[in-house]
């Protein structure tokens, strides 16, 4: 395949077009036009397919982002064409701290025009700004809730470098999976890791 693009006058690509080898010849297969948004980050990617029966591009998907003020993403959706109307596929929230540190993720799948909650990532920090809990929670459609999985949970010492690291799974209560501790001798070097 190759994939001959287009740039705006800032350099930014703003349409590929991807071709096949087929019998001998380059064909074309699909293009992606891009649009981007007053930061200069791609805002949407709209994706077409070539059809060869009818000679003419047929949308595929609609992909849309949005940023916050410091070019992090806090919107992926993605929406199809089912030949009629533009469905719902998938989408992913991000949340920051003022830091810009990640709070949580969370991707939803598509139910027609409509979206559902599907699983969370969710990140907690200390004073010094490490993490100090990683943890995964999954939509309950029963009752409308997030479900515990599992979580990370990290520990530091003074020089803020990581002392611990606990998996531990969620059934009724949290159960630990396993633990790795972390020494370092006075260069701040790891020494060794017990598990």
């Amino acid at each position: 395949n190759r994939y001959p693009d287009s740039c705006d006058t800032q350099g930014h690509m703003i349409q590929e077009l991807e071709e096949s080898w087929i019998a001998g010849a380059w064909q074309v297969s699909s293009l992606t036009l891009d649009s981007l948004g007053s930061n200069g980050l791609v805002a949407q990617e709209y994706l077409q397919s070539w059809q060869t029966a009818t000679n003419s591009w047929k949308p595929s998907n609609i992909t849309t982002y949005d940023y916050n003020a410091a070019g992090l993403r806090t919107l992926y959706q993605r929406v199809f064409w089912n030949g009629s109307a533009w469905l719902n596929q998938e989408q992913l929230i991000d949340v920051y701290d003022d830091a810009n540190r990640p709070l949580t993720e969370t991707s939803t799948t598509g139910s027609g025009t409509a979206w559902v909650n599907d699983m969370r990532h969710s990140y907690q920090y200390d004073a010094n700004g490490n993490q100090t809990i990683y943890s995964l929670y999954q939509w309950n459609t029963s009752s409308n809730t997030w479900k515990n999985v599992w979580r990370d949970l990290y520990t530091y010492n003074s020089n803020n470098l990581v002392t611990g690291w606990t998996d531990q799974n969620y059934s009724t209560q949290w159960d630990n999976n396993y633990k790795v501790d972390y020494t370092y001798n006075s260069a701040n070097l790891k020494e060794k890791t017990l598990e």
